[in-house]
């Protein structure tokens, strides 16, 4: 009976970190890049980066030839720009929640 409880322990603790730390965090993330695919409609960094020297509208006008590679460059470099700080702010969130449990342990066995 008390290898049971101790099985059904070690058990419980392995599944809890293990949701803790993998399943939450694979959670997290995929969260993360799904947002940041909903915020690729918007700045199309992928597609301006592959027609960047493509003028917009195909206005093949000296003027769209011009202003097509400067405002793709524009829009290549604020959503390149937007994608780093949101990858930045959950990189670090993520990091809160992963040392949460380890600070919280430390206060708990901190001596007095």
């Amino acid at each position: 009976m008390f290898s049971f409880i101790l099985k059904q322990f070690f058990h419980e603790l392995i599944c809890f970190f293990r949701r803790w730390y993998f399943e939450r965090s694979n959670q997290f993330w995929s969260l993360v890049f799904y947002f940041l695919g909903t915020l690729d409609k918007n700045f199309a960094v992928l597609i301006n980066a592959r027609l960047w020297l493509q003028p917009l509208y195909g206005d093949y006008s000296p003027v769209g030839r011009i202003l097509g590679p400067i405002l793709r460059s524009l829009r290549i470099f604020s959503g390149v720009a937007v994608y780093s700080l949101i990858l930045l702010l959950a990189f670090f969130l993520w990091l809160g929640w992963i040392l949460v449990l380890p600070a919280a342990i430390f206060l708990i066995f901190k001596q007095p």
